[in-house]
């Protein structure tokens, strides 16, 4: 029989636990996390993460890209971020074509926004605070030196299916990790980078106009962080700094690497 899995991480109250809308019995539901001491939440099997890590969310990618590691009881999964829900049954029906189908990833665009390049998404993490500087430069720095093309395509990573135990996906999983523990650690730069290596790409799990935000087939809620009615004010004065400075980085930045 084949075995499924839906799968998310939850640590350092990042997200609350969001129970799906519509779920299915031949769909086993696991949360990994060190922080939840409950076995079970809702629907929700919690796991913890057989890893050591002081960063939270360098902790988190660890079961988000290392699922043979963790689900070898499972043939087939999907991890979905905590703050994305499942709210429609279509969307069973559509994994389990993948299963059928015999696909081995299958992701959705990058559509809010539009971005095909890891080059424009360096420079945009930047605008949004989420990498400084010196991170953008020698991320991009890096690609370039290994020749990376642009516009190779790009996908938002919260929401993920794998036949994880498929050799070829294995490879790419264990490339995935090696790569984001070594450059800057945002899981969407070193996945295309992969890819492009293994000379793969994956299918596209929604319409290419579609993604978590705007699907029907999901409902997309703001981290607990973004939540924040009063944000301190060096947040604000740092996130207003990035704002100011994008369009000069992103101008260096294709200046310097053409």
């Amino acid at each position: 029989m084949t075995k499924k899995v839906i799968y998310t991480c939850c640590v350092g109250g990042y997200d609350a636990i969001l129970q799906p809308e519509a779920i299915r019995e031949d769909y086993d539901y696991v949360c990994f996390s060190n922080d939840i001491k409950e076995q079970r939440i809702g629907v929700w099997q919690i796991r913890p993460i057989p890893y050591a890590a002081v960063d939270k969310t360098f902790l988190s990618r660890y079961p988000k890209l290392q699922p043979h590691l963790l689900l070898g009881d499972y043939d087939y999964s999907v991890y979905i971020d905590s703050n994305v829900q499942i709210i429609e049954q279509e969307f069973y029906r559509i994994i389990d074509e993948k299963i059928s189908s015999g696909c081995l990833i299958a992701q959705v665009r990058h559509c809010e926004p539009p971005i095909d390049c890891i080059y424009d998404d360096i420079p945009y993490a930047f605008r949004y605070n989420k990498i400084t500087f010196c991170q953008a430069w020698h991320q991009t720095k890096y690609l370039h030196r290994h020749h990376f093309p642009r516009h190779y395509g790009l996908f938002e990573n919260n929401l993920i299916f794998r036949s994880h135990l498929d050799e070829r996906v294995i490879r790419i999983s264990d490339q995935w990790w090696e790569e984001y523990s070594k450059t800057v650690p945002r899981d969407q730069f070193s996945l295309m980078y992969v890819y492009w290596k293994e000379q793969y790409m994956p299918e596209l799990l929604l319409p290419a106009n579609e993604c978590t935000r705007n699907t029907h087939l999901l409902r997309y809620h703001l981290h607990l962080s973004e939540q924040r009615v009063e944000i301190p004010l060096k947040d604000v004065v740092s996130n207003r700094l990035h704002e100011v400075m994008y369009p000069y980085v992103k101008k260096m930045l294709q200046s310097v690497f053409k």
